[in-house]
């Protein structure tokens, strides 16, 4: 596997945020930054690899998507809508769908 592409946190920033945003780490590896974290003896150094959306620490998606919708006002919708990969396949409803690593590799 590839290296992973963290920039999908980017979609919340609006313009003003963004034009005050800097990242210092952007022209690094993951190995030269945990080298980096190594030397400054941080624990996060050593940290186990996860395939998790890092701001879901919970794993449960449906609290996260409830919680974000009620910071804006909006109510999860009574009807479940069903996830339709880009091959037209039904897959179930988007609450209870994970994508794994397996699922990636495959597109």
């Amino acid at each position: 596997m590839g290296p992973k592409d963290q920039t999908y946190f980017l979609f919340g920033l609006n313009q003003g945020q963004m034009s005050r945003t800097d990242f210092p780490l952007g022209e690094l590896d993951k190995s030269a930054v945990r080298e980096i974290a190594r030397q400054a003896s941080l624990p996060v150094a050593e940290k186990a690899e996860s395939q998790e959306i890092c701001f879901v620490p919970s794993g449960n998606y449906v609290q996260f998507i409830e919680a974000y919708l009620g910071e804006r006002g909006e109510a999860m919708p009574e009807e479940e809508g069903d996830l339709v990969t880009t091959s037209g396949e039904v897959s179930g409803g988007i609450a209870e769908c994970t994508i794994t690593p397996s699922d990636s590799a495959r597109g």
